[in-house]
């Protein structure tokens, strides 16, 4: 679920699940990693795994598990999402965590695909996948072993960090 909290006095304003729909809590994680297959999961897949608003007050929401990056409007309202690899094992998930580029309009947005290994670089209007970077286990060059989260600071640099074995920062 996303919650939003009044900035100033922290208190609850409300909250949503996918879809923008009330959040079901009754989500049993599977026994074994399975593909997401057929319609889309109704629910995020818990827990959602990254949330970022962007200049235009859009939200966007990293359902990992499922595969998947849903984008709101600030109350909540649906738009739009996109399977990120959607042919992946479940258990890993595909959209760990997102940054933006840092032009006023942040044309771009950077998707790391944990199970995958990789960063992709998205049209942020369209959620077309216009480039990608990585894609191959390893410790050299290029290659992520475990590759989490993600950061961008205003002249344009990526911040990329792995846990587990991994356990690197790259800029």
């Amino acid at each position: 679920r996303v919650i939003v909290f009044d900035p100033d006095t922290g208190k609850y304003k409300r909250h949503w699940g996918a879809y923008g729909k009330k959040p079901d809590d009754n989500f049993k994680f599977p026994p074994r990693a399975q593909l997401v297959q057929g319609p889309a999961p109704e629910g995020f897949n818990n827990p959602v795994h990254g949330v970022l608003v962007t200049n235009d007050d859009l939200v966007y929401v990293a359902d990992r598990s499922n595969n998947r990056l849903q984008v709101f409007r600030l109350d909540g309202t649906f738009i739009k999402e996109i399977f990120i690899s959607r042919n992946t094992l479940q258990n890993e998930g595909t959209v760990h965590g997102f940054a933006v580029s840092p032009d006023k309009e942040q044309k771009f947005l950077y998707i790391v695909d944990g199970s995958n290994k990789a960063v992709r670089v998205l049209n942020r209007q369209t959620l077309e996948i216009i480039s990608s970077v990585g894609g191959h286990a390893g410790h050299n060059a290029r290659e992520f072993f475990h590759i989490h989260s993600m950061a961008s600071d205003s002249k344009g640099n990526l911040f990329l960090g792995e846990v587990n074995n991994g356990q690197r920062y790259y800029k």
